[in-house]
């Protein structure tokens, strides 16, 4: 589907332009941006830690097909409108909830309540708002002797009651009772129920029933219309628990999940049956019906199965949904028909090629650091040390790595299990691959890992034992390896002529310091050691440039207080070093080395870090990873610095507070390609891709035109040169298609950035400007319709389009670049005004893609209009991206300083001038895109989409 063929064919959205708002907030100049792909994770390096979400908690869909998540561990509400992609939702719940989020349900008439442990909330707005409701629940030290808490179990009937169970324990004893709310008031709903149950008690809403269950010989009951509870549990058998789960089919039968079975009760028994075999050995925690036959199981061990005959046959469901074999709790259809399965560990999808994980935008849990030093050799080979996994090879550059058990054997008195301790990974000039140890020396390689030796011939083990640590490794051209290190007495600098098999002190001229924290070689004979004194209250660089024999400092420019602590040389041979306080604290910096005076370089870095990883790689680029989290690159040897933060890892902390994965290792190789290390597994960065002609073939907004400031008038910019460009108004056309009230005769004026009309027409070939039918591909068929075709200067525009005569109607503006090779320019941005209210009248805009990818950044602004004195503003606009080409919600936003990449926004200089405003940033492929903006839970209001590019 063309993008013009999308705009004729989609929502009929009411557009309301102003050409001064545009002057003032849209025609930004073009950036022509290098693209970088995404960080990926490389399978086997904690590949499945990476994506857990912190204790996901319960999942729901309303009766407007938007889904909502609970992350227990953070504490916080995630909504979604496709079950892919999430974003957090305004709490109003309070603090202080981490741990204790247990359920949350949506009723028929759209409310949503929510379960703490010592709170129940009611939601009108679709989450963006909570009122408290549970006055007159036992909850917490309310019950006297006891302390009361709410369980998992939370139901609403279709008469709108609220079911839930509150457990009162003690130090001996705990019962628990299953409560009712009505209207506004909590009562006990426990008459009629078997027996008093000491565990939660699981209750069900299937179709308007409600049904609790309970261990024992009645071990499911229903509610009954006379308020009491009736037994229902015939043919059940005792001794296998509470039921889990219960469902209906659309013959009727009822489905109950109990232990590790299902039974069945038809519509025309009352008895209980087991289903058929074919279940893994393993509880059922979960129950689904589908298209009112397929009936699905979410096991305990991480996968699902499905019966298509009633239960009388169960086979696996796409294997595994959770790869770390977590419990399915639960499970949803979604509106496209595909089933959802949540356990602790997020949101499972169904596909056609398997189960697929939904937790983008989910808070994930806050990892540990695992990953101290990554490396990569010549051979493509790459190679990192973990805590837990100690040495891992990839042999594709860090796709995919494997534990090499080989290394660990090398490594004499190990107690089975225990890792050995390796420190740091380096290379000499001859090939060799090297890992530090503490207290063992230096394991060596010469065939890319698949043999280790263990050499610490001339190191001081034997005086110093475990605390002689190896911290740096470095190789120079002629041969020569040298050894940074701590805790191993004299000037902690060795060196090796032999390629490693033996060590001799090599400090000569560093004084008293005796930790060196790292190394780097320039190739060419100079070596540069960053050093510190034992009690840590100095630190200074050194250099060598005659194989180690003598060192001289090179520490001027370096602030009193700070030294640096780690060194890396890019492709040009300039030194660069990662500063930090002596005291370990906030600020921290990068230095260049020029003349022999370090430069701060470090424009653009989050300098609160309390120190940086740092990494070069073979493209010129250079990489710092701050200690709180995150990535940033420079293309310009430090001069600017930007973040690099796409496809890694999100969280969110117990007390709201969302972070990006720390890395604490770097590396980078001669073509470009770099891996960070965290604590979520090794993360790769292919090479960047030269800058690309990519850019914007079209562009275009579809309105209702009316008259005075209500007509259509879009903003757009030339960049880099001439570009000859086809600007058409479509009204009576559209009709053809289905939209009704159209534009009888639009017509079309062109605007410069001085607010001078440059040209105008009204009619298909009537003006100067306007081409003749039949000339020009693309053109309106109609001839009330118009078109503007001609070249324009690099510069900032704006159309007008409205109507003949006063005219008004639903019409289409398209402005589209004409192919021609002679020319430089290119279309760069988008941006329009519009009033947006709910339902069809939502605000659109579609933009075409080619020649590679993009990376631009789309916002849709409200709040900050007031400034530039427009009225009405929308309070909080929404963004929904869209692939037209297949027609996937590809992102959405809502209020973008919730955003766990904040810092790109910001960063990008198009950022939001209010928090509750919305902003998507991502790379786009070639393609056809469009974006809705509306408001959040149906608000009207003025919002202004703008698409810019961005580096």
């Amino acid at each position: 589907m063309s993008l013009k063929q999308y705009l004729i064919n989609s929502l009929p959205a009411r557009q309301r332009l102003a050409l001064n708002v545009l002057a003032a907030l849209c025609l930004h100049g073009a950036v022509q941006p290098a693209h970088a792909a995404d960080w990926r994770i490389g399978s086997g390096s904690d590949t499945d830690r990476a994506y857990q979400v912190h204790e996901f908690r319960s999942l729901t869909v309303d009766k407007n097909g938007r889904y909502f998540a609970l992350s227990s561990g953070a504490g916080r509400l995630f909504k979604s409108r496709d079950g892919q992609h999430w974003t957090a939702s305004p709490s109003g719940i309070g603090s202080g909830l981490a741990g204790d989020l247990q359920a949350i349900v949506a009723t028929a008439n759209g409310e949503l309540y929510l379960t703490a442990k010592l709170a129940v909330y009611r939601s009108q707005d679709g989450g963006d708002s909570w009122s408290r409701i549970d006055q007159g629940l036992p909850l917490g030290s309310q019950s006297g002797a006891y302390f009361g808490t709410i369980g998992r179990r939370l139901v609403v009937a279709a008469d709108g009651s609220v079911f839930l169970s509150v457990c009162q324990t003690n130090s001996r004893f705990g019962s628990c009772t299953l409560y009712q709310r009505k209207g506004e008031t909590w009562v006990v709903s426990q008459e009629g129920y078997p027996s008093l149950a000491r565990y939660e008690i699981p209750v069900f809403a299937i179709d308007g029933e409600v049904y609790s269950g309970a261990p024992g010989p009645v071990s499911v009951s229903r509610y009954g219309s006379d308020g009491k509870w009736q037994a229902s549990g015939q043919g059940l058998p005792e001794g296998e628990g509470s039921p889990a789960a219960m469902t209906r089919d659309g013959s009727g039968s009822l489905y109950l999940a109990m232990g590790k079975r299902v039974f069945k009760r038809s519509a025309a028994s009352a008895a209980w049956v087991a289903t058929a075999g074919g279940l893994p050995d393993a509880d059922v925690y979960s129950l689904l019906v589908a298209d009112g036959t397929a009936l699905y199981a979410g096991m305990g061990n991480g996968s699902v199965y499905r019966s298509l005959d009633g239960g009388d046959h169960w086979a696996p469901f796409l294997g595994v949904a959770d790869p770390a074999g977590q419990a399915i709790e639960s499970m949803v259809r979604a509106a496209d028909g595909q089933v959802l399965a949540y356990s602790i560990n997020g949101v499972f999808r169904a596909t056609a090629s398997g189960w697929q994980r939904s937790n983008e935008g989910l808070s994930l849990a806050v990892a540990e650091p695992e990953y101290t030093s990554l490396l990569f050799a010549e051979s493509g080979k790459a190679y990192a040390l973990g805590q837990k996994h100690a040495l891992l090879i990839s042999k594709d550059g860090g796709s995919l790595w494997e534990t090499s058990q080989s290394a660990s054997s090398a490594m004499p008195g190990l107690i089975d299990g225990q890792q050995p301790a390796f420190t740091v990974l380096g290379r000499d000039g001859r090939g060799n691959i090297l890992v530090g140890t503490k207290g063992r020396g230096v394991l060596r390689s010469g065939d890319g890992g698949n043999s280790w030796t263990l050499s610490g011939n001339g190191l001081p083990l034997a005086q110093y034992g475990e605390n002689c640590a190896v911290e740096a490794i470095a190789g120079d051209a002629s041969g020569t390896v040298y050894l940074g290190t701590r805790g191993c007495g004299g000037t902690g600098l060795y060196k090796s002529v032999d390629g490693g098999a033996s060590w001799q002190a090599s400090g000569n001229g560093l004084g008293a310091f005796s930790r060196v924290s790292s190394l780097a070689s320039d190739g060419k004979g100079a070596v540069y050691a960053a050093a510190l004194d034992p009690l840590f209250q100095q630190g200074a660089v050194y250099r060598s440039v005659d194989a180690g024999n003598s060192w001289v400092s090179v520490n001027q420019g370096i602030p009193a207080g700070m030294a640096i602590r780690q060194l890396t040389i890019d492709a040009a041979g300039t030194v660069f070093g990662a500063a930090s306080t002596l005291g370990g604290v906030a600020p921290a910096g990068v230095f260049r080395l020029q003349n022999g005076n370090w430069l701060a370089a470090d424009a653009g870095l989050d300098r609160r870090s309390s120190g940086f990883s740092l990494a070069s790689a073979g493209d010129g680029k250079l990489y710092a990873a701050p200690a709180g989290g995150g990535i940033y690159v420079s293309s310009n040897q430090g001069a600017s610095w930007q973040p690099a933060n796409d496809g890694l890892p999100r969280y969110t902390t117990d007390d709201g507070q969302q972070g990006i994965a720390e890395i604490t290792a770097l590396a980078g190789d001669a073509n470009g390609k770099v891996l960070a290390g965290s604590g979520y597994g090794v993360f790769r960065l292919d090479a960047a891709t030269p800058a690309s002609n990519a850019h914007l073939a079209g562009i275009g907004a579809r309105a209702n035109v009316l008259t005075g400031d209500n007509v259509l008038i879009a903003g757009f910019t030339i960049a880099g040169g001439s570009k000859t460009v086809l600007i058409d108004a479509r009204g009576p056309s559209l009709a053809s298609y289905g939209v009704s009230n159209t534009l009888s005769n639009p017509r079309i004026r062109l605007f410069n950035s001085r607010g001078e009309q440059i040209a105008a027409n009204q009619g298909i070939g009537n003006g100067p400007d306007s081409p003749k039918p039949g000339t020009v591909e693309g053109l309106p068929l109609d001839p009330r319709e118009d078109a503007l075709l001609l070249t324009l200067a690099s510069g900032a525009y704006s159309v007008v389009l409205d109507g003949l005569n006063g005219s008004t109607g639903n019409a289409l503006l398209g402005v589209n670049a004409v192919v021609n090779p002679a020319e430089t320019g290119a279309l760069a941005n988008l941006s329009f005004r519009s009033v947006t209210a709910s339902g069809d009248s939502v605000a659109i805009a579609g933009f075409t893609v080619v020649d590679g990818p993009k990376r631009m950044i789309i916002t849709a602004k409200g709040p900050s209009l007031a400034a530039l004195g427009v009225s009405g503003a929308l309070p909080a606009p929404t963004i929904d991206l869209y692939d037209q080409l297949n027609g996937k919600l590809l992102e959405s936003n809502e209020q973008y300083g919730k955003s766990a990449n904040i810092a790109d926004i910001q960063a990008s200089g198009f950022a939001p001038g209010s928090p509750t405003e919305s902003a998507i940033i991502r790379t786009f492929n070639p393609g056809v895109y469009s974006v809705v903006a509306r408001g959040a839970n149906g608000a009207q209001g003025v919002t202004l989409v703008e698409i810019n590019p961005v580096k």
